[in-house]
C-alpha cells in the first residue's frame, strides 16, 4: 500500500496478499485495513471507497487529500492549518461536511454550490 501513490481499494490489495502467501479472502483484507486504520497507519478516503499508507503515522492528525482526477495520484496534506482552514470555512459558510478524510474538490464544489445559491 505504501509503495503506491494511488488510493487503493480492498480489492486491489487482494493479489499482492495472496502471492505474499497471506489469506486473501476480502473479510480477512478488510479486518487487517480496520486494524491499519485504527492504528493510524492508513487512511480511508470514503468518496473513493479506498485507503492510502499516512505519510506521517507517528503524529495522530486528520487526512486530507490532493486527488488528481486524471491519474489517481494523491497527496496527503500534513498540517494543521490545512483543519483551521477548513474549520473557517465550515464556519463562515454554515457547511456541513464531515471532518473526516475529504477530497478538496468536494469542497471546492461545495463552496461554489454555497455562494450561487446567496
Amino acid at each position: 500500500m505504501w509503495q503506491s501513490h494511488k488510493p487503493l481499494g480492498a480489492y486491489d490489495l487482494l493479489p499482492a496478499i495472496a502471492e505474499a502467501g497471506f489469506n486473501s479472502a476480502p473479510p480477512t483484507v478488510y479486518r487487517a485495513l480496520d486494524f491499519l486504520q485504527e492504528q493510524g497507519l492508513v487512511h480511508r478516503i470514503a468518496s473513493l471507497n479506498a485507503f492510502i499508507g499516512c505519510t506521517n503515522p507517528e503524529h495522530p492528525h486528520q487526512g486530507y487529500f490532493l486527488i488528481c482526477q486524471a491519474c489517481g495520484v494523491t497527496v496527503e496534506l500534513n498540517s494543521g492549518s490545512i483543519e483551521r482552514v477548513f474549520i473557517t470555512v465550515q464556519t463562515n459558510w454554515a457547511l456541513l461536511w464531515s471532518m473526516r478524510v475529504s477530497k478538496s474538490s468536494d469542497v471546492v464544489r461545495t463552496v461554489r454550490q454555497r455562494r450561487n445559491n446567496d
